[in-house]
Order: C-alpha cells, then sequence, then structure tokens
C-alpha cells in the first residue's frame, strides 16, 4: 500500500473541463483503451499537479488547467507489494494462453517510451477478470511508479519524468473535487 490510504491526485485537462467538474456540472469518464497503461479506469498523477499541467499543455487553444481530487485507495492493486506483481505474473499467463487459443497475436507494449501499452493492459485486465472469476473482491484502484524520461543527471537511475500514477476503477473511491493554485 501507499503509506497513506487517501491520498492527491490530479489530472491534467482543460481549464474549462476543471471548473465545470468542480462545479458539479460534468463528470470524468474512465478511460477503456486498449493501450491504458494500468487497464481501464480514470488516471492521475499523486502528489504532482505541475506533471499534470505539463502533460495538458496547450491543447486545442483552450488554457491548460488542473484538477484536483482526494482519492480512498481502498482495494488497491500496488505494484510496490509483492503479492500483487504476483497477480500480473499470473494474468500475463493467462493472456498469453487466451492468445494462443484464439490464434491471435499477444499484444506489444510499443511506441516512444512504451507509450503505446497494449500488453500492459490486457494483462490488468485479465488481473480484474480472474478475481470476479474467482468470487474475489474487486481492485478499487490500481498504483503504480513509473520511470519515464531521460536522466534527471548524467549516469542517474531516476529519470526527469518518473512519478507514482493511480488509475481509478471505482469512481466512488474520489472523495471530491478541486481546483489547484494556478488554476
Amino acid at each position: 500500500m501507499l503509506p497513506r490510504p487517501i491520498v492527491l491526485g490530479y489530472r491534467g485537462c482543460p481549464l474549462t473541463v476543471a471548473r465545470r467538474v468542480v462545479a458539479g456540472k460534468d463528470g470524468i469518464h474512465p478511460s477503456s483503451n486498449d493501450y491504458d497503461w494500468l487497464g481501464h479506469g480514470i488516471y492521475f498523477w499523486v502528489d504532482d499537479p505541475k506533471r499534470a499541467r505539463e502533460w495538458a499543455g496547450n491543447k486545442d487553444d483552450s488554457p491548460a488547467g488542473v484538477l484536483g481530487t482526494a482519492i480512498d485507495l481502498g482495494r488497491c492493486l500496488h505494484l510496490a507489494d509483492r503479492n500483487c506483481l504476483e497477480y500480473l505474473r499470473e494474468a500475463y499467463e493467462r493472456v498469453v494462453r487466451s492468445c494462443e487459443q484464439r490464434g491471435v497475436p499477444i499484444p506489444v507494449n510499443s511506441g516512444k517510451r512504451f507509450g503505446n501499452r497494449k500488453l500492459d493492459c490486457a494483462v490488468f485486465e485479465a488481473v480484474h477478470d480472474l478475481r470476479a472469476t474467482r468470487g474475489l473482491p474487486a481492485f478499487d484502484t490500481v498504483a503504480a511508479y513509473f520511470v519515464e524520461g531521460g536522466e534527471l543527471y548524467p549516469g542517474a537511475a531516476i529519470r526527469a519524468l518518473d512519478h507514482i500514477q493511480i488509475c481509478v476503477r471505482n469512481p466512488k473511491r474520489i472523495l471530491g473535487w478541486f481546483l489547484p493554485p494556478k488554476n
């Protein structure tokens, strides 16, 4: 688990969207792309509004905004937990068997810095399917540390864009929304 059960998450989006969500006029919809890193859900950077703003950039001539939230992690599939990693290994084997049985290629992660994570997404979705098949409670959230970007300094194992990401699968774990400073 993360050191605390409630974390602050930040999501980059157009400023108009952030304001509408905080005002209760709109919601954030879960992503269900076949390339989402941690499977399907709503994604946030943990404790890093600056990274969320950088990711949002200025798209479609809309000023970048940041949407903040408090997240109760609930039942969390946390990748720093060895038991959770075993779920992933078993799920990977299930994905491989399923692809072989159907005669389709195993999904692969590809693209710049593995931005297209089809294999990872398939494995995470298989984890959730395995739990449902076994009658186990669903994971509410998924938490992972990602190594991303170039070396922070020469010879560093730390990268310039390293971060912790949360994927919220159960939107009821989102306790509330706020606009962080600079919005």
